[in-house]
């Protein structure tokens, strides 16, 4: 160990600056069409469907898209156990999302509404 960074109390000063941390330039940010990434110098836009025609072929990661638009992406993991892709997702009753863990009724009713919607454009 360098001496010359230690302080008084034998610990090393470590300022924001100094820091080696892999995701201090890492970004994610939504405009308007869609999220847009950095990571250092590469920029990246991922997908944003607004329905699930701009799902089409995204499967799990499409719902899991889906839910952080609807502010409920911390009920992914429910859906990824459940194994629930864009197939199934229109077919989901207020029952299945019970039978998922989804016991917030507010919640449940959120994603049901959503996925009410859904199967009307399909229709």
């Amino acid at each position: 160990m360098d001496h010359g960074d230690e302080l008084e109390g034998g610990y090393r000063d470590f300022s924001r600056e100094d820091s080696e941390s892999p995701i201090k330039d890492e970004s994610l940010v939504r405009d308007g069409g869609g999220y847009y990434g950095s990571s250092g110098n590469r920029e990246f836009e991922l997908s944003e469907p607004s329905n699930m025609e701009g799902i089409g072929g995204g499967g799990r990661e499409g719902v899991k898209i889906w839910l952080q638009e609807l502010g409920l992406g911390r009920y992914w993991p429910m859906f990824e156990i459940h194994e629930v892709d864009e197939e199934v997702l229109p077919l989901l009753t207020l029952e299945d999302l019970k039978d998922m863990g989804i016991n917030a009724v507010g919640s449940r009713r959120k994603m049901f509404c959503a996925i009410q919607k859904l199967g009307r454009e399909f229709s």
